[in-house]
Order: C-alpha cells, then structure tokens, then sequence
C-alpha cells in the first residue's frame, strides 16, 4: 500500500499565460523564461493553469504544452500542480492523465459547475469519487464559487471527501472563508492534507487560522514580496509580518479587477525580471477579453509602485545562497553559502543526505518520482539504516551542492558527530478507498548532550521541540511564542485570553488577525484594519460589540433567532440564494449567506 503527503507549505503563484496575438497562440519561449524565473523567488511550488493561466481559453494541446514547459523550464524537482478542470468526469481524468505525463506533481481540481443548478451535492460528490479513483496524480480541490456560477463547498464535504480519499491531498479555498481553514486544520492531518489561502490578502490571517500558505495571483506581481510575509510569519516575527502585509493588501487591490490587471501588473514586474520583451503585448489577455483601460492601467501603478520598489530590494533565494518558502521558514543557517555548509551530499534511492559539520540533515523522497516529485511514497519499503561520521571540509554552494528545502518531504536534524539514523512505523490510517497509511518517520540517537546546537533547527529535532531556539549553544524554549489555545482555560499566564486568533495574550498587547470585522467580533479590538483587530476609530476604545448575543444552542437565543457559530443571527424567510444577497450582514461570520431550509444561513 501507499500513501500520499500533503504538497509543501509556502507560496505558490498560479502562473500567467503569454500569447503571440498577431498568430494567437502560445509564445513558449516566454513562458518558459518566466515558468524559471517564478522558480527561483523562493516559491514553494507552481500552479499551472490555474484561473490566471486562461486555462478555460487553451486548447487541450496548449495545456499539454503549458506543462511541458513549465517542467522543463523549472527542472525535475521544483513542484507543480496542474490545474485540471474540466466540464465532465472523463474530460478532467483525461487532462489528468496528460499533466502526469507532462511531469506535473499535483492536480487542482474544480468542481463541475456549467450546469449550475443540476450540480447537486450527489452530483458533485459522485464527481470528486469518481475522479479520485481513477486519477494518476493527488488532488488538491479546488473552491472558487466566483467561477463555479455560485457552488461553494463547504467544510464537511471537503473533509468527507479527502477521508474517503488517500490521494485528495489539499485545497484551495478562494471562497475567502476562514473558517474553513480553521474547521479543515483541526479535522485533517496537516501532513497529509494542505489547506491554503487562494488570495494573499488573507495569508496571515490563514496561517493563523491552521493554513499551510497561499497559491495567489498576486504572487505572478511581488513572488518575493509574498514569501518574504510568509517567511517572517513563520519565524515568529509577527509585527514585521502584518505591516508589509498591510501594505501588500493595498497594493493588490486594483489587481482584483481580474487576470487582465494581474498580467499588466506583471508587466511591469517579473516580465521585466524574467528579462522578457515586448511582454505589455505578449501579457494582453487572449481574445476576447480586453486589456485594462488607461485609467485602469495607471491606477495599478501607483497602487503597487511601492512594492515594486520593496520587491526589488530583495534578493532571489539563490543570490543569498538559500532556500526559503517551505520547512516552516527554517532556511536561516542551513545552505547559507558560507565555508562548511555543506561538506558533501549523497543519494541512496529515495534518500538524500547531507553532513555539514555536526549537522545532520536527512530528507525522505518519493519513491520512483525524481528528486522531489511527491506522487506516492511506499510504506513497505525499508529505508536503509545509514551510520555516518562527520568530517571537517568545505564546498562552495551550487545548483549540484544544495537542495532547496522545499523538496523535502520530512526534514530530521540531529547534533551529532556519529549519527544513527533508522525508520520507524507511526499509527496508521485506513481510508474508504481501501488504502491503509503506514507512513515513516525517523528516530534519532545522538552521541552529543542533549540541549546543545548550533542552530534552531537542531533543537527543534530534539525532545520534541520543547526546547526550539538554540541561544549561546544551549536549546531554550520559545518565549516569544503565545501559547495556542481554544478557550480561556487554556490561558495559564495572569492576565492572558484566548483571542479569536487561537493564541492566549494580554489584550492589549497581542493582535488579533482578520479578514473583516466578522473575525473581530470576539475581540476587544472590534474594528478590523487592514488584516488587524484595532479599536474604534471613532471612540479609540477598545471594547466588544455590546450588540451581539452570545449562543450555545439556538434555546439561547430570543424569537426570530437561531445560533450560529456561537453568536444568535436573525433569520430571514428566503426562497433561493439570490433571496439572501442583499442579506449579507445577517452572516455575522466569515462565509456566504445562502438559503437553507428556508432561512437565510451561514453557508460551511
């Protein structure tokens, strides 16, 4: 049997297409600088033909080309999804079987939608079942009512969906719902099913709320941009993290307008950086879709000229002599270009091993599927105990020396100067489809003291992490971290909450982040700002809305009223969706409203 693991956590671009209009079709030469140049900002991964490709527009050829490119252009490690909607189930598995041979890792997958009203949930569960069975790649669904002529999945079919399924290994929720990602995080193994973001506006407030990233559009603009908030996030760097963030939520805005604005805002970006010319023509959209206006156009300029500025300040992943994007940000320190960083590197089937002085690092790989290429990993196969005693040399830093960390599936650091590394079998997990997981893990024994390190990395292998940060060679915990709780016992510190983050903090010092003022609700801080839970504007006080009545069961709540989410919502009679539209503020949460058994309602 075998098992499928999550995608990597980090930022993936849905990249753009480039067109010869005078001829209307593909310009692959430009595709293919710009598919390498994403490659080397420090992304997790790539999404090809996604929404921003024009996928809809494309031939089958020019998807099969697309992906061709893309695997070639980007070498046969760096990660791709391949987006694969399709309007009928034989239609998608052929477009799955071509992305497998094209050399794609993953597949994004909408639902069937052109049918809107006739796509029931029995029609749409049997899709996903139907496809799952037979696909040859992992599936990461996707859910973007906006294209999808309203059909929105909620939470408990997504989670159904992946535990009857080993291969539906993620999501991508451009619904904009954070709850979502809260309800999926706490229900799925974060190690086997992703959950990321579909805009960047919304990515902190996605990892805080369990996501393992992002795959946006924005990122074909400020790719460095993005993965600089998401690193700076991960290293526990918070402040940092939301200002930038604020300012690239602004800068996004008029790139909402839709793809034609994305690919224009390329223009003047990484079509440049890619070295590509005449690319103002090259990015127009394919007919019959128009580009921006002139007004439109110089709107997109001045909103983003200060993260054009900001973007070419920062240096690729592979001028600075490291990776980042995924392993939770721990890049600092590994792979830094520096003498002993990496004194050698072998390969042993599906293992990859590096000693860089008394480091160890150990990186796991999927079986018969190249360097990093995650499409299954067999649990029956032995991994080969490796006994390995460290010696002082040095070689410079290059594409044949380091391996971005962002290939590997599980990352075993030890201090050690004789390490003994061997596999052992973790619980296992047995899906309706009928596989059983099994998957490997590493134990560790190491010869040096406990608690000593040279970088966090190392700490975080040992005793379970309890001890993260390596301060003056000796592992300490994490202070600077709050602690994650979900009610205010969890909170051991006087004077601490739990926020509606999920972390205890003194409310005035912690924020709370948000996508809008339906995450503040909880919060002392009732108003949401760019991303932040602030105080009123008006009054500067911080206080929560004292008009909402807090629900455990809808007995709590007064005539007229039911409990949703913990909080009593008016109900509203309605007789379709389009009944609940001019209703929106009654959704008190993030999500849609829609109408359900006659009353407008929180839609997951």
């Amino acid at each position: 049997m075998s098992f499928y693991r999550a995608p990597p956590s980090g930022v993936w671009a849905p990249a753009i297409t480039f067109f010869d209009h005078e001829t209307d079709t593909l310009d692959t030469d430009s595709q293919a600088a710009y598919y390498s140049y994403l490659s080397k900002t420090g992304l997790a991964g790539l999404v090809v033909l996604g929404t921003n490709a024009e996928t809809f527009l494309l031939t089958r050829e020019e998807r099969k080309a697309l992906l061709q490119t893309a695997r070639q252009a980007c070498g046969p490690s760096f990660p791709i999804m391949a987006g694969v909607g399709g309007h009928s189930t034989k239609q998608v598995l052929e477009f799955i079987n071509d992305a497998a041979d094209a050399g794609a890792d993953y597949v994004l997958l909408l639902p069937p939608a052109y049918f809107g009203k006739q796509t029931t949930p029995e029609v749409i569960n049997n899709f996903f079942d139907d496809v799952a069975k037979n696909s040859q790649l992992p599936i990461v669904i996707y859910n973007f009512p906006v294209v999808c002529n309203g059909i929105d999945l909620d939470s408990a079919t997504i989670a159904a969906l992946a535990k009857r399924h080993s291969n539906i290994v993620g999501v991508k929720l451009t619904c904009g719902a954070v709850a979502k990602i809260t309800r999926l995080s706490a229900e799925l193994p974060e190690e086997r099913f992703a959950i990321y973001g579909g805009q960047s506006d919304f990515l902190i407030g996605g990892l805080a709320a369990g996501s393992h990233g992002t795959i946006a559009g924005f990122a074909n603009v400020v790719p460095k941009t993005i993965v600089h908030i998401y690193n700076l996030y991960q290293e526990g760097k918070f402040q940092e993290a939301m200002v930038l963030h604020k300012k690239a939520a602004l800068a996004e805005q008029p790139c909402k307008a839709g793809i034609a604005s994305v690919k224009y805002a390329a223009t003047l970006s990484t079509a440049k950086a890619a070295g590509i010319k005449g690319a103002a023509d090259k990015l127009k959209p394919r007919r019959p879709y128009v580009e921006p206006t002139d007004a439109a156009k110089k709107s997109i300029e001045s909103q983003i000229s200060e993260m054009l500025d900001f973007e070419a300040t920062l240096k690729l992943p592979a001028e600075k002599g490291k990776s980042n994007g995924v392993a939770n940000g721990v890049s600092n320190g590994i792979m830094n270009g520096t003498s002993n960083s990496v004194a050698s590197f072998a390969f042993e089937n599906d293992l990859v091993i590096f000693f860089s002085g008394a480091l160890a690092v150990l990186a796991i790989h999927s079986v018969n599927a190249g360097p990093c290429r995650p499409s299954s990993v067999s649990t029956t196969k032995t991994l080969t105990a490796i006994e390995s005693t460290t010696t002082e040399s040095s070689v410079s830093s290059s594409p044949e020396t380091t391996l971005p960390l962002s290939t590997t599936a599980e990352l075993s650091v030890v201090a050690t100067q004789t390490t003994t590394i061997s596999d052992v079998v973790s619980s296992s997990e047995t899906f309706a489809d009928g596989t059983t997981t099994t998957p490997a893990t590493t134990t560790t024994t190491a010869a040096a003291e406990p608690g000593e390190c040279t970088f966090n990395v190392e700490c975080e292998a040992l005793n379970g992490g309890a001890n993260p940060i390596c301060d003056a060679g000796t592992c300490v915990p994490d202070n600077s971290q709050p602690d994650p709780c979900t009610d205010d016992s969890d909170c051991t510190t006087p004077g601490e909450t739990c926020s509606i983050s999920g972390f205890c903090h003194v409310a005035s010092e912690e924020p709370d982040f948000c996508v809008d003022e339906n995450d503040c609700l909880l919060s002392v801080k009732p108003i949401c700002v760019l991303g932040l839970c602030e105080c009123s504007e008006s009054t500067h006080q911080c206080a929560p809305r004292s008009d909402l009545q807090l629900c455990q069961s809808n007995a709590g709540c007064s005539a007229g009223a039911a409990c949703q989410q913990g909080i009593c919502v008016d109900q509203v009679a309605c007789s379709g969706p389009d009944s609940c539209l001019a209703n929106l503020d009654l959704c008190v949460l993030p999500g849609v409203c829609v109408c359900r058994n006659g009353v407008c309602a929180l839609d997951g």
